[in-house]
């Protein structure tokens, strides 16, 4: 059964409080993610991320996923400007964006 995720009680209103509630649920079988898709509504899937590495990494602490994604770097240029993205030979660059 699908639950609405609830914010963290405080006094200050972040940015994303204003979006409706979206349902959270433990991911489905293969066979009725299909189904969940035709829906159209969105909705979290609990735990379908849970065997990442980045996830373990970001347990561990923000230094432990920084190191993390910092050894997947392998020098190639990223994209640096908002906008549109769109896949090019060199990077998924946002359209109009220059690769650095």
């Amino acid at each position: 059964m699908a639950e609405p995720l609830r914010r963290a009680a405080g006094p200050e209103l972040g940015p994303l409080d204003g979006l409706p509630r979206v349902a959270a649920r433990a991911a489905p079988p293969a066979a009725d993610l299909a189904s969940l898709i035709e829906t159209g509504e969105p909705v979290v899937l609990k735990g379908v991320c849970e065997h990442w590495p980045a996830r373990a990494a970001g347990r561990a602490g923000a230094g432990a996923l920084a190191a993390y994604l910092k050894g997947l770097d392998r020098g190639g240029p990223s994209c640096t400007a908002p906008g549109r993205w769109a896949w090019s030979s060199v990077c998924c660059c946002r359209r109009g964006a220059s690769a650095r």
